[in-house]
């Protein structure tokens, strides 16, 4: 019996090979499969102006619209925005009680008074020499943002634990360079840069019970 390859099966057939094709692009694109390099690295010295942020990370974009709006000043000079993160939301009972800062990184030479004076919710505080453990990621939309925070996190902090680096670390980084393209997340060293501790404010969440943190953590090393 002959097989009649109809219309219908030819644009059956393109429309697989099209979908085929972009999600091979997709992955190729945002590299989905390929290998997180993860190292210790330098993260400089400079002046973090920021603003503290209290609740649930998933909802932090917010607070960064708003200060992406208060740093409109600096737009076309070399700036990264940054966010320290105090917490791991897995470990905490009620998730909106996240401890964060956010805002933007200057080299020590800028002067920042009068952006100071302007508005009163920021503040600053200066580290030199940063070293830390973490990965640089590409950032050009949402997605590439999306991808790094999902699978660069198990990594950084899988290299950290086999490393035995973690007890090191006090906080994890996140630093927004729009100029060159390239997120970078990094778990930095609370030795000789105590002052970028416990910024926020606000009071040490209420961590859960060790036996829920220990399963929380030997599903994400599973």
């Amino acid at each position: 019996m002959k097989f009649a390859f109809s219309k219908t099966h030819l644009l059956f057939a393109c429309a697989i090979f099209l979908l085929l094709a972009l999600l091979v692009y997709i992955a190729m694109r945002f590299r989905l499969f390929s290998k997180i390099e993860v190292k210790e690295m330098a993260l400089g010295s400079g002046i973090l102006v920021f603003t503290p942020y209290r609740g649930s990370y998933s909802n932090v974009s917010e607070k960064f619209a708003q200060a992406m709006k208060d740093f409109s000043e600096f737009f076309g000079k070399d700036v990264r925005y940054f966010g320290i993160y105090y917490d791991n939301p897995s470990q905490l009972v009620d998730p909106n009680e996240g401890r964060a800062i956010i805002g933007a990184c200057f080299d020590e030479t800028r002067n920042l008074e009068s952006f100071i004076n302007k508005h009163k919710n920021y503040r600053t505080v200066e580290f030199k020499n940063l070293k830390g453990f973490g990965a640089t990621f590409p950032l050009y939309n949402n997605f590439d943002l999306l991808v790094a925070v999902v699978r660069g996190y198990p990594a950084i902090r899988a290299y950290g634990i086999e490393k035995k680096l973690m007890d090191r670390c006090l906080c994890s980084v996140e630093f927004y360079d729009n100029s060159r393209g390239t997120l970078t997340i990094a778990f930095p060293y609370h030795e000789n840069n105590e002052s970028i501790l416990y910024q926020t404010g606000y009071p040490v969440p209420v961590i859960k019970d060790d036996q829920s943190v220990k399963r929380s953590v030997l599903k994400k090393d599973e």
